[in-house]
């Protein structure tokens, strides 16, 4: 080779070398951007990946944020864990070391025990009774029921879907579910569903679901439409019952030592562009969770949706549920019930 080619080629490595270090840091910790000049740089966290409807909400309020403040304020939104995982996460909100993460109703219910009452099943009778809840007074004092104490504000709900069955076998009736194995979050609520519904509870990582499926550990597991089918479920388990026992929403939570930083325009501001992303947010799970249901059925799977009859019989196998919690907040459920 001529010391040339050889030149040449040395100055190609280097080049790559160079891209690839500019490249690492996305997945390696994310330090916090240096804001230029007056600008304010604020960080918002969460776990799902780019494209979801999640992360499409939070692209949607970090411009909202930009545009009103005149690019004065600039939030940088990570997907994908990259600033760790949810308990982690929340712990660096507290401290102020994270400004904003969307975080699930579960974990948030341990700083804002009045949600819990939204993690009663079949609570909500459709999505839009669901969604008037939330967008209504009943919503906005269970946000302001946080515990100060922990430094969070909780500003706005996002959607994560409805919680539904889906199982290897065919699930039309409460008696069809009797027995089966079934995945679930490792909580007391969740093993208490499963007592009341007789099923089996086996909790499990969401990870192993897949396999668990395919090698019979488990007959079944639950959660949305749309995460049944972009965690490829609709190839193991060909059938999708349509109960909706479950409608609890992700919580946009801030750091209440960065909302005490910011001036009173610019923390309206927040909470203005959080309203108007929870609409951006929710149009996406609509047309994913109906681009998700067509794949399935296109895929050979069974959607059952359960009739009144068939719902109500859910419904009654869970009353037990609520005597616990109906002792601290029965004036809320009745409410929500009420709301039509």
């Amino acid at each position: 080779m001529s010391k040339k080619c050889i030149v040449l080629v040395i100055a190609v490595l280097f080049l790559i070398s160079v891209g690839a270090g500019f490249a690492a840091p996305a997945t390696q910790g994310a330090p916090a951007p240096k804001p230029t000049g007056n600008q304010i740089v604020l960080r918002l966290s969460n776990l799902a990946s780019e494209g979801y409807p999640t992360i499409i909400g939070a692209r949607a309020f970090a411009q909202i944020v930009e545009k009103e403040t005149k690019g004065r304020v600039k939030v940088m939104v990570y997907p994908n864990a990259v600033l760790g995982q949810e308990k982690a996460v929340m712990e660096q909100l507290q401290f102020g070391a994270i400004d904003f993460a969307i975080l699930n109703g579960g974990l948030v219910s341990t700083v804002m025990d009045q949600l819990n009452v939204f993690q009663l099943p079949y609570i909500f009778k459709s999505y839009a009774q669901a969604w008037k809840v939330f967008d209504g007074p009943i919503g906005s004092n269970i946000l302001a029921s946080i515990d100060k104490s922990q430094n969070l504000e909780a500003l706005g709900y996002y959607d994560s879907g409805s919680r539904c069955f889906y199982t290897k076998k065919p699930v039309k009736s409460l008696a069809d579910l009797k027995g089966l194995k079934i995945r679930v979050v490792q909580s007391a609520l969740f093993m208490d569903m499963a007592k009341n519904l007789e099923f089996s509870a086996t909790p499990m990582d969401v990870g192993e679901i897949y396999s668990g499926l395919q090698t019979g550990v488990i007959d079944g597991a639950e959660n949305s439409m749309l995460f049944y089918v972009s965690n490829n479920h609709d190839e193991v388990a060909k059938y999708f019952l349509e109960d909706n026992h479950m409608r609890l929403p992700d919580v946009f939570l801030a750091s209440a030592a960065t909302m005490n930083k910011l001036s009173v325009k610019d923390r309206n501001i927040i909470r203005m562009a959080v309203k108007e992303s929870e609409k951006v947010d929710r149009a996406a799970w609509i047309n994913q969770e109906k681009t998700a249901k067509a794949k399935a059925l296109a895929a050979g799977c069974t959607v059952t949706t359960l009739d009144s009859k068939g719902i109500a019989a859910f419904q009654k196998a869970t009353v037990p549920m609520y005597n616990e919690v109906s002792q601290k907040y029965g004036s809320i459920i009745k409410k929500i019930q009420n709301t039509k």
